[in-house]
This record gives C-alpha cells, structure tokens and sequence, in this order.
C-alpha cells in the first residue's frame, strides 16, 4: 500500500512538473507574442501617422503652387489658421484670396499630426526663415529663403517612417544634426524681421534634401519639407 501511495505522489509530482514546465512555456511565448504585436502596432500607427502627415504637405504645397499661379505673392501667402495664432501674414489680401486655409483661397483644412505620434506639440509649422542647401538658390539673403512644413518634437517611431518614404533607411542614432528657427512664416523670409535668412541641412546626408526628418540640437527630433523652392 505504502508503496503505491509513493508511486501515486510520485506520477502527481511528476505531473506537476511537466504543468509547471508547459505553463513557462506558453508564458513566453505569449510574452514574445504580445512584444512582438506590440510593436508591430506601434509600427502600423507610426506608419498612419506618417501617412497622414505626408497627405497634408502635398495638400498645402498643392495649395501653394494654385495660389501663386492664380497671382498671389509669395510675401502674400497666408497660413494662419484655427490651430495657433503665430502665422498671421499682415501683406495678404484682406479678401482673403491668398489664405491657404481660407475657403476664398487655397481650400485646405488644417490639421495637426496624431498626438500621439509626437512628443508635445502637434501643431504644424511654416516657415520662410531657413535656405535648405542645394534646394533652389542657397544664401544668406532672405531672397534665398525656402517655405518650409515642419513638425517639431516627433517620436523616434514617426521619425523612421516618415524618413522611410521618402527612401532614407538610417537608423536614429546615425540621423544628422542641425539646427533651426523654424520661425512662423508672417510674409517675410527671415526669422522676426531680421534681414537674414539661415543656411542649413549642409550635412552630407541632408544636402539637396527636400524632405528629412533629422536630429535638432535644440528642438529633438523633427520633420522638415519644403513647400515652396526659392
């Protein structure tokens, strides 16, 4: 009898074992499972974001070209809109005929970036403060400034995918560094009337890019597309 009993705890011991070892098992691999879907959402939303951000530059560069076609000086262009207050332009037709996001003008609905595709700030910004090199004619001269779309503050996930549409495969730690103002665009292409614009993207992998999404010393990372070649 004693020894049956022993071999009985002995089988229940036994099988506890192999319990304990089948439910280490599906831990990991659920484990692994939820990492490996988790990440693959963080990809799928990085690339939506990204999506939606590349669908609203081509909106207002589109918008941009019709107004300048239709007569609208560049200094008449207009980006205020319903998001902020910082890109009244003071030169543009009080008809409203050069706004960008007026119904009178350029039609576009202003937008912002997924919050949660940015680290603070996802409103966008136009700028006429910076002469991207090689886009155009690069100078110092405010006559050299590009219109710039930017997004300041962007995940490293945006980042990647934003960089990865436009055919740039580099990892974070290798994106180059600069340094803009990015200054609202108020109808002058200098940073708050200095007279001057400002000369970047001079990195061997930023030279004659339109569109980069890069490492700013001050504001981290953040995504630059130009709007209007000057």
């Amino acid at each position: 009898m004693n020894i049956k009993r022993k071999n009985e705890r002995g089988n229940i011991l036994f099988l506890i074992l192999i319990a304990v070892a089948l439910f280490a098992a599906l831990s990991f691999v659920i484990m692994n499972s939820s990492r490996s879907g988790g990440g693959d959402a963080e990809r799928d939303k990085a690339k939506l974001a990204a999506a939606n951000i590349l669908n609203q530059v081509t909106a207002v560069r589109t918008a941009v070209g019709r107004l300048l076609i239709a007569g609208c000086g560049a200094d008449q262009l207009n980006f205020e809109n319903a998001n902020d207050t910082l890109h009244v332009n003071p030169n543009a037709p009080t008809d409203g005929h050069c706004d960008i996001f007026g119904s009178a003008g350029g039609g576009v609905i202003a937008r912002t970036a997924d919050r949660a595709a940015v680290v603070s700030d996802p409103n966008f910004y136009y700028s006429g403060s910076s002469a991207i090199s090689e886009i155009g004619t690069t100078c110092t001269d405010p006559e050299c400034g590009d219109l710039t779309f930017n997004l300041i503050g962007v995940t490293q996930a945006l980042c990647l995918q934003l960089n990865q549409a436009n055919g740039i495969r580099l990892p974070i730690g290798n994106l180059p560094t600069d340094t803009q103002s990015i200054c609202p665009y108020e109808g002058t292409f200098d940073c708050n009337g200095n007279g001057t614009t400002q000369v970047v993207f001079t990195a061997p992998e930023l030279v004659g890019r339109d569109s980069f999404c890069y490492n700013d010393t001050v504001k981290g990372l953040t995504f630059t597309h130009v709007i209007l070649q000057r």
